[in-house]
């Protein structure tokens, strides 16, 4: 499972890199961080994809649900 995650996290930022102006790329980013338990990254990534595409709901209702979690 820990190779699944790190080799999703790899793919991942390379295609971020590769198409940085995509909010679906930052959103497929969040998942992998979401698997690994990295809520800290996934709401950093939400952000990011939220600043790409203002009308994504979905995000801007995780960054809320997932910052009660690390307070």
């Amino acid at each position: 499972m820990l190779f699944f995650i790190i080799f999703g996290t790899t793919i991942s930022k390379i295609i971020v890199t590769l198409y940085p102006n995509s909010s679906t790329n930052y959103n497929s980013l969040v998942e992998v961080f979401m698997k690994s338990s990295d809520t800290p990254q996934a709401i950093i990534n939400y952000k990011k994809s939220l600043t790409l595409d203002f009308g994504n709901s979905s995000a801007e209702k995780y960054i809320k649900k997932l910052s009660h979690h690390i307070k």
